[in-house]
């Protein structure tokens, strides 16, 4: 409570505040909790010949996990292995969903959509995989906006 009004969320690990709203003046105030810091980006170790030559001017493929559990893909690679199911590359521990995801992302292969899924801890020894499906004959595979939840 905050003089006697309004809520406050606390970290079940410090007790300490982490966000407030306040019905006094209407404002939400976060608090200095470490979660409401966003991690860095964490590069993605490609294979199967998935690479970023020739798209320097993009990001390459990196994974990061968002303060309210989710985690969010950026990038772009090329040239890869492009057979259903190919490895791209895998996440690791702590950024693998509970179960699979089938996410579309973006690709300049002409009359399909790709298609990749992120394997979860429910697929055992292929949980994390980031595997490509309809890559078709893209030259490229895009991961800018991708999110997925952890649940």
């Amino acid at each position: 409570i905050v003089d006697g009004e309004g809520i406050v969320l606390r970290s079940s690990q410090t007790g300490a505040p982490s966000l407030i709203f306040d019905d006094d003046d209407g404002f939400i105030k976060f608090g200095s909790y470490s979660p409401w810091t966003l991690e860095t980006w964490n590069t993605a170790s490609l294979g199967n010949g998935w690479n970023t030559t020739g798209v320097g001017a993009f990001d390459p493929p990196a994974y990061r996990k968002m303060p309210d559990g989710t985690v969010r893909l950026r990038g772009v690679t090329v040239a890869g292995t492009k057979t259903d199911g190919t490895v791209m590359f895998t996440l690791p521990t702590g950024y693998r969903p509970a179960r699979r995801k089938h996410i579309v992302v973006s690709g300049d292969v002409a009359g399909q959509t790709p298609v990749v899924q992120v394997f979860g801890l429910s697929d055992g020894g292929n949980a994390g995989q980031v595997q490509i499906y309809r890559a078709g004959t893209a030259g490229a595979v895009g991961f800018d906006g991708v999110t997925f939840e952890l649940i």
